[in-house]
């Protein structure tokens, strides 16, 4: 019977992201997601600053701004009632190149160490899931566990020992609660 200090249930970019910290550390996990390959629909859209410092103490926000919207492209939001209405409402973000500037100009220590990401959660995953792969055995295994009784035998092998911590970092079914 196996048995590993930490098992992540959810393969997303939160899960993905704490079994590249675990690595980093020594820490051997298992990552289990319910699909086989990373998501193929945009859910998120917008790293804020506080990840990306996150992602470059670990050595991954290189690789994430290489997949991410180019960083002279403004971060505005504008609400409109269709593509041939009028705008209601924009809600103006400086662009990382011009974030980069303030963060220069203002140097005392308020500013962040990076500023955010305009990428989706396509681009993400699979560079996470690149950088577990590369760890090989010293750190995360990522498995892909097809039953939906799955989250329930993650949580019983917690339960059972065979894990020191079990984490459930997003495990969207209905049989199943997010924690």
């Amino acid at each position: 019977m196996k048995s590993v200090p930490v098992l992540i249930a959810g393969g997303g970019p939160v899960g993905m992201t704490l079994a590249n910290v675990l690595a980093h550390f020594g820490i051997r996990s298992m990552l289990v997601e319910k699909n086989a390959t990373t998501t193929r629909h945009p859910k998120m859209d917008i790293t804020n600053s506080r990840s990306m410092e996150l992602f470059r103490r670990f050595g991954l926000s290189e690789a994430l701004r290489n997949v991410a919207v180019r960083e002279d492209h403004p971060f505005d939001v504008s609400w409109i009632t269709s593509l041939a209405g009028y705008e209601l409402h924009r809600f103006r973000y400086l662009a990382p190149s011009e974030f980069r500037k303030q963060i220069r100009i203002k140097n005392d220590g308020t500013q962040p160490l990076e500023p955010p990401m305009r990428v989706s959660q396509v681009e993400i995953e699979p560079v996470l899931k690149k950088s577990i792969d590369a760890r090989g055995g010293t750190g995360a295994r990522r498995r892909t566990l097809h039953d939906p009784l799955s989250i329930d035998r993650a949580r019983s092998a917690a339960a059972l020992g065979r894990c020191l911590a079990l984490s459930i970092a997003d495990w969207n079914d209905d049989r199943s609660e997010r924690r």
